[in-house]
């Protein structure tokens, strides 16, 4: 594969806290081209022996963790440092976060669902498909507990943290973290953080 044609291999969007369904399509998708797939997914064993088939395998770890480490923002490249020489972890840490049950991990279902847009090559059947499955997200991220209300109050919040522009960056991941993710929290923390402001 030549290096315009790598280049052009990953250059979809990086991994954030909200691109989690087409990322891990696109990501598979260059891991598969790269024959680092199987490896990834943890269906091609590290093998025992002979060592060049160690070192063989040891390479394509690197290769393969290196490759989603690139594709992922900042904020998620912290989230798996720990899994630098192990891809197989990192994308089963990366997995388990958008399955969760925390606030996080419902307003990434929520924004993920409410952000879809038709793209310009996109047949109508396909973005229906992304509509279906950014729903079946968003209803597995939810407790079976959670009442009407708390739908909407988690809905209002989800409306106030996507509307802060990008230089309220931080503030909108520390937002992500409360435990009672609902509209009077995050209505609170909205006017304690204009107030420091004031400060």
């Amino acid at each position: 594969m030549s290096e315009s044609s790598s280049a052009d291999l990953l250059s979809f969007t990086k991994l954030g806290e909200s691109n989690y369904p087409t990322w891990e399509y696109d990501m598979r998708a260059a891991l598969q081209v790269k024959k680092l797939w199987r490896l990834t997914s943890g269906n091609e064993s590290k093998p025992s022996s002979p060592p060049e088939k160690v070192e063989l395998w040891e390479e394509k770890a690197e290769q393969a963790a290196g490759l989603i480490y690139q594709k992922l923002k900042h904020g998620m490249q912290i989230l798996v440092q720990k899994y630098m020489d192990d891809p197989i972890k990192m994308w089963g840490e990366l997995e388990k976060m958008q399955h969760q049950d925390n606030p996080a991990s419902r307003f990434i279902a929520y924004d993920q669902f409410f952000s879809i847009t038709k793209k310009e090559d996109e047949s109508l059947t396909a973005l229906t498909a992304r509509v279906e499955d950014a729903l079946h997200k968003m209803r597995n991220s939810r407790n079976s507990a959670l009442t009407l209300k708390d739908f909407e109050d988690e809905l209002a919040a989800v409306a106030l943290v996507r509307a802060l522009p990008m230089e309220y960056s931080s503030f909108r991941s520390a937002l992500l973290l409360v435990t009672n993710f609902d509209f009077k929290t995050v209505k609170d923390a909205f006017l304690q953080e204009q107030n420091i402001g004031f400060i």
